[in-house]
Parts: structure tokens; sequence; C-alpha cells
């Protein structure tokens, strides 16, 4: 699942494509300042109109537990649930 919070408020949550039927490019506009997009099981920031483009440079994510982020915007982009890389920690 793919979570997208703008300010630490929820903007977007769905599926990556690759765990839905129809595998479509979904693009998500956040309001004219990032746009992100969800294709073939996994995620990136397309385009932002932040000064740096930090966000941008992150590439693709597709594993529970990774993360984009674009400060200047409050933009931040997470997979949650399925099956994290790690099995487990050790101490």
């Amino acid at each position: 699942m793919v979570v997208v919070t703008v300010d630490g408020k929820e903007y977007y949550s769905g599926l990556l494509s690759g765990e839905n039927q129809h595998g479509e490019r979904r693009e998500i506009d956040i309001d004219g300042h990032n746009k992100v997009v969800i294709e073939n099981g996994e995620v990136l920031m397309e385009e932002a109109d932040c000064p740096d483009k930090l966000c941008i440079s992150q590439g693709k994510i597709s594993r529970t537990g990774q993360t984009i982020i674009c400060l200047p915007n409050k933009t931040m982009v997470t997979i949650k649930g399925g099956k994290s890389e790690y099995d487990g920690v050790a101490q």
C-alpha cells in the first residue's frame, strides 16, 4: 500500500499497481506542487516544484518501509504493509 501525506495529513492511500489486476499507471497530483506516479509495483516522484528536486532524485521505491520525502513541500510517500525486506532484527 502506498500512503502519501502532506503536512502530516493523509492525502492519498492505495495499492501499488502491481497489487491490483489492472497494473495501470496512476498519477497523483499534489496541489500542483508534486506529482507521484505508481506503476508496475513501483512509486516515484515524477515532478516537483521544490528548488533542489532531491525528492525526484530519490528514484523509485517498491518495498515496505521505503520512503520518498519532499521537505520543502512537506510531502512524504511511504510504502506500508505487505512483506518487509527484512525477516527479523538482531540485537
